[in-house]
C-alpha cells in the first residue's frame, strides 16, 4: 500500500496543497488566494488552518501519511526551519516549520519554492532522464533550483539559486529586495501585469493571436530571461534548462525568444548541448517536489 504525504507550496500570491502518493500522482489539491494583514504580511496562521483543513477532508491518507513539505520563497535555514527572509512574504526570521509541527504533529520539512519544483521535475516530470539541470519558475516572482548529478543543491542561503534578484539592467527598477534592476521586475507575471494592467495570461494570449504589443512584451521578457540563463549555464556549467510556473504557459511565444538569446550568446559544440525545455507540471512540481521529501 502506497505512503502520503503533503506538499504545500506558498506562493506570493497563492497558497496550494496537494495529497501526493509515491509514484507522483497528486490524489487531491486545493488552491486558494494567501491571506495577508493589513501591513502585506503573509498570515502564517491561515496556512496552517488550511493545511489542517486539508488533512481533515483527506482522512483516508491516516496512518499512511509520511508527513509535510512546505516549499517557501525566500532565504531558509532548512535545517533549523526557519525563513530567514522573504521579500515578497513580509517573513523575517520565521519559525515557520516549529509553528506548524506543534499545531499539527506531523514531521514537517522545510524547502525552497523553486528548489521543490526542480525536486518535483527531477523525480516526476521533464528532469527525470537528466542528471543536471536548471528549472526556473516564473509565477508572481522569479526563482530557481538547481540539481547537479541528481541532487538539489544548497548553499549557506538554503537551496536556492536567487536569479530572480539578479540585475539585468544596471541603475534599472528599484526591487523590494533592495537591489535595481532585478530580473524579477521585468520577467515576471506581476512585472507583466504592472506595465500591461492586465494578467500575463490575457498578453500572452494576445501575443499568440498576433497583438504586436504583446509579442514585442514578450520578445523583450524573452531576451532577458535568456540573458539570465546564460549567465547561469556559464557559472554552473549546465546546458539543461526547464522553464516552469504559471507564465511557462505562454509556450513559444516565450520561449523561441529565450532559445533565441541563449543561442546568440553562447555557442554549444559536441558535448556542449543546450536545451530550454518547458516544464511537465507548470503549477504543481513544487507540490510534488515538497511532498517528496517525505519519500
Amino acid at each position: 500500500m502506497s505512503n502520503f504525504a503533503i506538499g504545500v507550496d506558498i506562493g506570493g500570491t497563492n497558497l496550494k496543497m496537494g495529497l501526493v502518493n509515491q509514484e507522483g500522482l497528486i490524489l487531491d489539491e486545493m488552491s486558494t488566494s494567501l491571506n495577508r494583514n493589513d501591513a502585506g504580511i503573509a498570515d502564517i496562521s491561515f496556512i496552517c488552518q488550511q493545511i489542517a483543513s486539508f488533512i481533515d477532508k483527506n482522512k483516508e491518507a491516516d496512518g499512511l501519511l509520511k508527513g509535510i513539505g512546505i516549499a517557501s520563497p525566500g532565504i531558509l535555514d532548512t535545517e533549523k526551519g526557519i525563513v530567514q527572509y522573504a521579500v515578497n512574504l513580509g517573513w523575517y526570521e520565521v519559525p515557520l516549520i516549529d509553528f506548524i509541527q506543534v499545531q499539527l504533529k506531523l514531521p514537517v520539512r522545510l524547502v525552497g519554492d523553486a528548489a521543490a519544483g526542480a525536486i518535483g521535475e527531477s523525480k516526476f516530470g521533464a528532469g527525470c532522464r537528466l542528471s543536471s539541470f536548471l528549472y526556473v519558475c516564473l509565477g508572481t516572482g522569479v526563482g530557481a533550483g538547481l540539481i547537479l548529478k541528481g541532487k538539489i543543491y544548497e548553499g549557506d542561503w538554503g537551496p536556492i539559486i536567487n536569479i530572480g534578484h539578479t540585475s539585468v539592467i544596471p541603475d534599472g527598477l528599484p526591487c523590494k529586495c533592495g537591489n535595481l534592476g532585478c530580473l524579477e521586475n521585468y520577467v515576471s507575471a506581476s512585472a507583466v501585469k504592472e506595465r500591461t494592467g492586465t494578467d500575463a495570461q490575457q498578453v500572452y494570449e494576445a501575443a499568440s493571436n498576433g497583438d504586436l504589443y504583446a509579442r514585442s512584451l514578450f520578445q523583450e521578457v524573452g531576451e532577458l530571461l535568456g540573458i539570465s540563463l546564460v549567465n547561469c549555464m556559464q557559472l554552473f556549467g549546465v546546458g539543461n534548462v526547464i522553464i516552469g510556473g504559471g507564465m511557462s504557459r505562454a509556450g513559444n511565444v516565450l520561449l523561441d525568444p529565450v532559445r533565441a538569446t541563449v543561442l546568440k550568446r553562447m555557442h554549444p559544440s559536441g558535448s556542449l548541448s543546450v536545451q530550454i525545455t518547458p516544464a511537465a507540471f507548470t503549477s504543481t512540481a513544487g507540490i510534488l517536489g515538497a511532498a517528496a521529501l517525505h519519500f
